[in-house]
């Protein structure tokens, strides 16, 4: 009685276990023999305990000896516990209707499934020499020769991831900028990794001619030790080269279709009493975060009120508002 392949393929063990990572069904292949009045049929079962039926209860499965038993629920198994694991037990019906004792398959443990892991964008963190954590996802950047990438949790239990690639794209998992290659990817340092594979995290960073207000998508791509591929993709990253653009729609008690409020003109106002302006932004690429304002007696000053943190609305407007700020007349 073989668990966890069927009759082309081998019974693999680790330390006494069949590891399998499917949760609802297990591969199962025997062979029996009786000289007398030869089999007729297999009835199987399915338990947490040696010859137990709590999982699945006996069934006839005929004259097969290479099957799949599914509709079963198993829950993942405690690798450090090894609880719970799963026993197929095997009867044997010969032509004279008597059953044979049950054989008892391997223990059988279920693991987590290959994790494709997570993906970001930028090299935040990437200098400490030992990374205990991934850094923060880069959404856009100025560099237009620049890709650089962090992943972590990429894990096998059952074969163990041996290799990385990584490529860069225009669209989703794409290689239009950059082919899948393991060159330029750098593994953290790792104890216990799932599998014994290589590690489960890393980084990597490359040259690469990038252009302005295009998003760009990095994808890794882990192997593991059985061929298998389990691949993760970024959430894209922008290049943005030109800074925002400013608009002055009122200062004192003239609007925008007043030239002189423009950089480089002069205002005067009556009033010592207050200053008040009102601004909007534009920026198409990547947005408008923050604003400062400040106001001085000379350009880009601020000795009359210094740099503070101004709201910016939804519809990028913001204002200095009435009285907030008081005109130097000495």
């Amino acid at each position: 009685l073989k668990v966890g392949t069927l009759s082309e393929g081998h019974e693999e063990d680790i330390d006494g276990y069949v590891w399998q990572a499917d949760t609802s069904g297990i591969k199962a292949s025997w062979d029996a023999d009786d000289h007398q009045s030869g089999v007729l049929g297999y009835k199987v079962a399915v338990g947490t305990t040696k010859g137990g039926t709590d999982i699945s209860s006996w069934k006839d499965y005929g004259s097969d000896t290479d099957i799949y038993i599914k509709g079963l629920t198993l829950t993942v198994s405690n690798e450090t516990a090894h609880y719970p694991v799963y026993y197929v037990s095997l009867k044997a019906i010969n032509g004279a209707g008597q059953e044979s004792d049950p054989v008892i398959s391997s223990p059988i443990m279920v693991v987590d499934e290959d994790e494709p892991g997570i993906v970001i964008d930028g090299a935040d963190r990437t200098e400490i020499p030992i990374m205990s954590d991934i850094g923060d996802d880069l959404d856009y950047q100025s560099d237009m020769s620049t890709v650089s990438v962090q992943y972590t949790g990429f894990e096998s239990h059952l074969h163990g991831v041996m290799a990385y690639e990584w490529a860069v794209g225009t669209s989703q998992g794409g290689e239009e900028v950059q082919p899948f290659m393991p060159h330029g990817i750098i593994h953290n340092e790792e104890k216990d990794v799932k599998g014994d594979g290589v590690t489960s995290s890393g980084y990597a960073q490359i040259t690469l001619p990038l252009d302005p207000e295009t998003t760009y998508y990095t994808t890794i791509r882990g192997i593991t030790n059985a061929g298998n591929v389990i691949e993760a993709t970024s959430d894209g990253f922008t290049v943005d080269i030109t800074p925002p653009i400013i608009a002055i729609d009122r200062l004192t008690g003239l609007t925008s279709s007043d030239n002189n409020i423009q950089s480089g003109g002069s205002v005067y106002q009556k009033s010592a009493d207050s200053l008040s302006a009102m601004w909007h932004y534009n920026d198409t690429e990547s947005g408008i975060e923050r604003a400062w304002y400040s106001v001085g007696t000379y350009p880009y000053a601020e000795d009359v009120s210094p740099r503070k943190e101004v709201d910016v609305s939804s519809v990028l407007l913001s204002e200095l508002p009435l009285a907030l700020v008081t005109p130097d007349l000495t």
